[in-house]
């Protein structure tokens, strides 16, 4: 058996999706860490999970495809059944990113990114110098000497 359900906040469709664990699910939903769509619908908003239809689990993509379409849901992010790839390769999805591209957020993440690469590099040319395998042989000596005594 395979619930299809909805997030709705008064007559406004939030979320479709399908699940065989219908109370587990909803806790995932409420849960602000997890990462699934809801994460998106903001904390001040006040939504309720609801049944839409029991099926089988053999009918269960066909009957949330036909929800998702005639609803139209605001916070799913992929249509049932397509994958990340597929989201990927949509007009949607590639004006979101050349949107997020232009803000300082991103300009900041890419600034992280390139210094945390630099440090990386940094860190594999020093484990390669001679003075650090030294003070690595030098360490594990003491280290052994140590547990020799106690």
């Amino acid at each position: 058996m395979v619930y299809i359900y909805a997030l709705m906040s008064g007559q406004l469709v939030l979320y479709v999706g399908k699940t065989k664990q219908f109370k587990i699910r909803e806790r995932v939903h409420r849960n602000r860490k997890s990462t699934c769509a809801s994460r998106y619908i903001p904390d001040y908003t006040d939504w309720t999970m609801k049944v839409l239809e029991e099926t089988t689990d053999a009918l269960g993509p066909q009957r949330e495809q036909y929800f998702y379409d005639s609803l139209k849901p605001l916070y799913n992010e992929l249509r049932p059944g397509q994958t990340h790839t597929e989201y990927r390769q949509t007009d949607a999805y590639k004006s979101i990113t050349k949107a997020y591209k232009q803000t300082d957020a991103y300009k900041i993440t890419q600034k992280v990114t390139r210094q945390t690469e630099s440090r990386k590099a940094y860190m594999k040319a020093l484990e390669q110098t001679d003075a650090r395998k030294e003070y690595k042989k030098a360490y594990r000596q003491r280290k052994k000497l140590k547990s020799v005594q106690d």
